[in-house]
Order: C-alpha cells, then sequence, then structure tokens
C-alpha cells in the first residue's frame, strides 16, 4: 500500500504568489515607455522620474535622488490608476520607497519599480474604463 501525504496548501499557495511577483516584474521588464513617459533627469544628475505602465492596468511613477552627502541614490514610487504626466502630478492610489540606495539614479528606478510591480503584483487587475 502507498503511503499519502497531505496537501500542502500553504506551499501551493507560497508558489502561487511567487509566481505573480515574477509576472508582474516581467510584464514591467517589457514594457517599453511611449514618448510621454520618458526618462527625466536634471542637469545636475541630482534627481530622475519616470513613468511606466501599465502592469496589470496601473502606472508607476518613480523618482530618484541623491542621498549619503551625493555618492548614492535612493528612490519612490507611485502607484496610480492613469497614466500621469510626470511623478511630480501623479495622483497616486498607493506609494512607497526603498529602504537602500543604489549607485545610479536608473538603477534606484528600477528598484523601484520593482517594489512597485511586487505591490501590484497582489492588487486587482485594473480594466480601463476609457
Amino acid at each position: 500500500m502507498e503511503d499519502t501525504f497531505p496537501l500542502r496548501e500553504d506551499w501551493i499557495q507560497e508558489a502561487i504568489e511567487e509566481l505573480a511577483a515574477g509576472n508582474a516584474w516581467a510584464a514591467l521588464a517589457r514594457h517599453r515607455p511611449a514618448p510621454w513617459q520618458e526618462a527625466r533627469a536634471d542637469q545636475s544628475g541630482a534627481f530622475h522620474s519616470r513613468v511606466t505602465g501599465p502592469v496589470k492596468g496601473y502606472y508607476i511613477a518613480s523618482h530618484a535622488c541623491r542621498a549619503n552627502g551625493g555618492r548614492a541614490y535612493t528612490s519612490t514610487y507611485k502607484i496610480c490608476d492613469l497614466p500621469p504626466s510626470s511623478y511630480w502630478t501623479a495622483q497616486s492610489v498607493m506609494f512607497g520607497s526603498c529602504k537602500h540606495t543604489e549607485a545610479t539614479g536608473e538603477r534606484a528606478m528600477a528598484s523601484a519599480e520593482a517594489a512597485a510591480a511586487r505591490m501590484i503584483a497582489d492588487m486587482p487587475i485594473r480594466v480601463d474604463r476609457g
């Protein structure tokens, strides 16, 4: 007689969550910004911002600025249900920041976008009503 083992629903749920987070990140990585979503940087390179999306119907506005005396960059993000014209005018449904720094503004914004994608993975898909 074969041994039977109970179904580990907690393992299945954990695997589903990992796949959802990976799918959100992959969708974000495949996105090519439209002309109105181009990255912006000031002349000194002290800050950067851009808007990407949609990811599951949401848009991500990210911003990176120098931290630690100008040696590294820190970043924040806003998750929006409508495409904003910039990070500064974005009306967010959720926002957050990265707890670590990166060597460049581009990498800091990528970290912020990855954090936002993980948050979006747990949100319902937004169907455009427009």
